[in-house]
């Protein structure tokens, strides 16, 4: 799945997809899902505090990178938008991931009976 945002007068591309996973956990030694699973539980909460807000620009960037491997990196691609800008982004972010999950969900294949031998 792919969408194009303009965060902060720039668009940026987002990829989201089975490498997802993958590519977070090789960037940030990290399980996407869990701490997917952390920043949704803190967003219904009303706690967006920093570990929340690293989580979601950690997210962003590697959706961004899938987009496009040649964007820089994190410190310096964040650098490039206002102190804001990101977190305003937040439902898109998240629905991206969401819409990823469901593509992935309804794939799996029922085995139905099936023997091992």
């Amino acid at each position: 799945m792919e969408k194009a945002l303009n965060i902060d007068g720039h668009e940026v591309k987002l990829k989201a997809s089975g490498a997802t996973p993958r590519i977070y956990r090789k960037m940030f030694r990290s399980d996407v899902f869990a701490d997917m699973q952390k920043l949704t539980t803190n967003i219904q909460k009303g706690d967006l505090s920093g570990e929340s807000l690293e989580c979601l620009e950690n997210i962003a960037y590697v959706m961004a990178y899938q987009a496009d491997p040649d964007i820089p990196g994190l410190d310096e691609w964040l650098d490039q938008f206002g102190m804001f800008s990101i977190y305003q982004h937040l439902p898109d972010i998240i629905g991206l991931w969401n819409l990823n999950e469901e593509q992935i969900e309804s794939a799996k294949k029922k085995v139905g009976g099936q023997s091992g031998n």
